[in-house]
C-alpha cells in the first residue's frame, strides 16, 4: 500500500509488483494520459489509466480491484496482461466487458518514449515501464533501477559464457549502473559488446541489454 496522496502503479522489479507515485488529479472515468504517472494528467489513488483503443493516446481512469477491494455491481475484476505471457494474480481492473488492455508500454532503449525526467526500463517479466531517472552515473554502485541515471540500468553479473557476460536486473548483492543497449545495434563504446539481460525463467530480454567488456 502507498502513503496518503500517492498511488500504486504496476512496474516493480517483479511482474506483480507496483511502485508508489504521487497521485494525479484525474478521477474515475476521467480522460487520462499515462505515462507519465505522477502528473495532473495521471489518475488518482486506486485508479489506473486504461487504453481501450490502442490507436487513441488518451485513456480513461478505471478502478483497481482485488480480493480486499471488490468492484461495484455489474462489474468484475479482470486481470491485466503484464507481457511475457504473465498476468496479474491478486489484482486487476474493474470493468463490465472482457479484460481491457494494459497501458501502452514505453520502448526500451528509446528515451523519447517517456516523459522528461523519466527513463524506460524492463522488469523481470520483460514488461517495460517509465520510471524516474536516478542520479547514479556509469559504473556507480546501485541497488535498484531507480538509482541509475538516464540510459543506465542497475544490473548484477549473473554468469558468463565463452566471450560473453550475462547480467540480471537489480543489484541487491551490489550491482552497477551500466549503459543500456539494443542487441544488434552499434550503441556501445569501442571494444564493448551488448551483453544479454536475463529475465524470469532464464529467458533473455529481446529489446534490451547492457554494454560490457567481453570476457576471455
Amino acid at each position: 500500500s502507498c502513503a496518503s496522496g500517492e498511488r500504486c502503479y504496476p512496474g516493480g522489479e517483479r511482474a506483480a509488483d507496483g511502485q508508489c507515485y504521487g497521485a494525479g488529479s484525474a478521477k474515475l472515468a476521467d480522460p487520462c494520459v499515462e505515462p507519465p504517472v505522477d502528473t495532473p494528467s495521471a489518475c488518482g489513488a486506486d485508479l489506473l489509466c486504461v487504453y481501450d483503443d490502442p490507436s487513441d493516446l488518451q485513456g480513461k481512469c478505471r478502478a483497481l480491484c482485488g480480493a480486499s477491494k471488490p468492484c461495484g455491481s455489474a462489474q468484475s475484476c479482470y486481470t491485466l496482461d503484464l507481457g511475457a505471457g504473465l498476468t496479474t494474480k491478486d489484482w486487476g481492473i474493474c470493468a463490465a466487458s472482457p479484460t481491457p488492455p494494459p497501458p501502452p508500454p514505453c520502448t526500451p532503449g528509446s528515451q523519447s518514449s517517456c516523459a522528461s525526467g523519466q527513463k524506460c526500463v524492463v522488469d523481470n517479466a520483460g514488461a517495460s515501464s517509465c520510471v524516474p531517472v536516478g542520479s547514479g552515473g556509469a559504473s556507480t554502485v546501485c541497488t535498484n533501477v531507480g538509482d541509475c541515471g538516464a540510459g543506465l540500468l542497475c544490473v548484477s553479473l549473473a554468469g558468463t559464457s565463452p566471450g560473453t557476460p550475462w547480467f540480471a536486473l537489480g543489484g541487491a548483492r551490489g550491482g552497477l549502473c551500466l549503459p543500456s543497449c539494443v542487441p544488434g545495434k552499434a550503441s556501445c563504446g569501442s571494444g564493448e559488446i551488448c551483453a544479454p539481460l536475463l529475465i524470469s525463467g532464464g529467458a533473455t530480454a529481446q529489446l534490451l541489454g547492457v554494454c560490457s567488456q567481453p570476457v576471455p
